[in-house]
This record gives C-alpha cells, sequence and structure tokens, in this order.
C-alpha cells in the first residue's frame, strides 16, 4: 500500500487542484524539515517534484504551484519543468 502522497495515485485517482497544492504545500514543508534533519533530503525533494508534477498533469497553472511554493512562477517553473531526457531515451 502506497503512503497516501499523491505520487502513489494512479493518474484517475488525481484528487481536484486545490488538494494538489496542499500535497505541494505539505511536501515543500517536509522538505525544509529535512534540511534540519528530518526525512531524507532526497525523499522530501521527489515527493516535492512528483507533487508538482502531479499538479501539472491536472492543469494546475504554473502561476498557482508558484504560489503554492512561496516563489514566483518563473523560478517554479525553471525549477520543476520537465526536462526532455538524453537523445534516445523515452
Amino acid at each position: 500500500m502506497g503512503s497516501g502522497h499523491v505520487s502513489d495515485m494512479p493518474d484517475a485517482a488525481w484528487p481536484e487542484p486545490v488538494t494538489l497544492l496542499e500535497e505541494i504545500r505539505t511536501a515543500l514543508r517536509d522538505t525544509e524539515a529535512s534540511r534540519r534533519g528530518g526525512d531524507s533530503r532526497d525523499e522530501a525533494e521527489r515527493r516535492l517534484r512528483a507533487a508538482v508534477e502531479a499538479a501539472r498533469d491536472a492543469g494546475v497553472e504554473w502561476g498557482r504551484i508558484a504560489e503554492a511554493l512561496g516563489t514566483r512562477r518563473g523560478n517554479a517553473y525553471q525549477r520543476y519543468r520537465r526536462r526532455p531526457g538524453p537523445a534516445g531515451t523515452s
């Protein structure tokens, strides 16, 4: 069974955008806590990235994601946009 995070949900089970934004806020708090010696920072960063990707996949605009992250739209896009993989990968 999954951890209950959005990243563990099948595509058809995505919650409403407001819930997705709350997941981003929770993952951000986890990431900040990991910097102070909490959970693994890599795991917290993975959860945050997965939450942002889930929100984008559900159609949430970068401006709303940026607001949840406490940053500007351009900064959120620059950091969390999906980048194409190396040539020859899918």
